[in-house]
C-alpha cells in the first residue's frame, strides 16, 4: 500500500568526510561520514612569539552554533609535536585527546560537551612557550525536544548511508539520485510511528510506484539521539527496486523539530539486485 507523506521539511544535515570540511544548509548532504560533522573553519591566522600560528579554527572564536558531538579541528602554520589542547567550562576541566595529524591538530571530548553552554580554548605551542585561548558556546543540539513530531518528514541521501559491503557503495557513487524519505506517521509521547518511501530521480517528490514500508521499530524522543531501525527498507532508483536490509538511521534532532544533525543510515545490500543499475549510464 502507498501512503502519502503529507508533509516534508527541510532539514540540515552536515557531515564531514575524513580530509575535508563540508557544510551544507541544504535539505541532505552528500558526505556521508556519519562520526564527524563540522562546519566551515574560521581563517584568522594568529601569529605566536614562539614561530607557529593557527591558521584556521573550529569552533570559530566567539561562535555560539558548535554541535555539541563534534571534536575540534585546529590547522598549524607548521607541525608542532607538543601542540595540545584544553578545553574548560564553568565546571572545571573537559577529559578529552589532543591528536596530531600533520599541520591539524584535533581535540576530541571523552564526553559530548553540554548544549548551550560556553567553554574555554586553550591551544599550548612550542612545549608550553605559547598559549593561545578563546571561547565559544554550543548551539541547542542536545536539549530536549518539545515539538510534536508527527507528519514530519525526513529526507536522506545517498551519500549518508553506509552500504556492506562498502566498495559496493563507492562503485554506485554518482549513480542514485533519490532519497530515502522517512515520515513520522504518529507520535504517542516519546513514541514516533515511523514509514518510510523513495523520491523520484533527483529531487524529494515521493515516488508512488514504490510501497511504503511501515515495518519501523518505534523510535524514542526521550534523547535527542533518535535512532529507528527495520528489516527491509525498499528503495527505487532509476526504474530498479532494490532492498536495504538491516536498515538503521540515527540523527540528532534539534529541539524544536526543525532540522537535524549528525544524521545517517547504514544497511546491507544484495549486489545481484543492484546488477541492472551498475549496468546504466551515469
Amino acid at each position: 500500500m502507498n501512503r502519502l507523506f503529507l508533509l516534508t521539511i527541510a532539514f540540515e544535515l552536515a557531515c564531514e568526510d575524513l580530509d575535508k570540511e563540508s557544510e551544507d544548509a541544504n535539505l541532505v548532504s552528500d558526505s556521508g561520514n556519519p562520526n564527524l560533522t563540522i562546519d566551515t573553519a574560521s581563517d584568522t591566522a594568529v601569529t605566536d612569539t614562539c614561530g607557529v600560528s593557527v591558521l584556521t579554527y573550529y569552533p570559530e572564536s566567539g561562535s555560539s552554533d558548535f554541535f555539541y558531538r563534534d571534536r575540534m579541528r585546529f590547522e598549524l602554520s607548521e607541525l608542532d609535536e607538543s601542540a595540545t589542547v584544553a578545553l574548560r567550562n564553568e565546571s572545571g576541566e573537559i577529559p578529552g585527546n589532543t591528536f596530531i595529524d600533520g599541520p591539524f591538530v584535533w581535540f576530541t571530548p571523552d564526553q559530548p560537551l553540554e548544549p548551550e553552554t560556553g567553554y574555554i580554548v586553550y591551544i599550548s605551542l612550542c612545549e608550553n612557550e605559547e598559549i593561545q585561548e578563546f571561547t565559544f558556546q554550543t548551539s541547542n543540539y542536545g536539549l530536549p525536544i518539545t515539538a510534536n513530531l508527527e507528519g514530519k518528514t525526513f529526507a536522506f541521501n545517498f551519500g549518508s548511508g553506509r552500504l556492506v559491503p562498502e566498495e559496493f557503495q563507492m562503485s554506485l557513487a554518482g549513480m542514485v539520485e533519490n532519497n530515502i524519505l522517512l515520515g513520522i506517521d504518529k507520535q504517542d509521547g516519546n513514541r514516533l510511528s515511523f514509514i518510510s518511501s523513495s523520491s523520484l530521480d533527483g529531487n524529494f517528490n515521493q515516488d508512488y510506484c514504490v510501497v511504503s514500508n511501515d515495518t519501523f521499530q518505534d523510535g524514542d524522543i526521550s534523547s535527542p539521539e533518535i535512532r529507528v531501525e527495520a528489516p527491509n527498507v525498499l528503495f527505487r532508483s532509476k526504474g530498479q527496486d532494490l532492498n536495504l536490509r538491516n536498515y538503521s538511521m540515527m540523527m540528532t534532532m534539534s529541539p524544536d523539530g526543525t532540522q537535524f544533525r549528525n544524521g545517517y543510515w547504514s544497511a546491507e545490500a544484495d549486489i545481484r539486485e543492484f546488477a541492472l543499475l551498475l549496468n546504466q549510464a551515469s
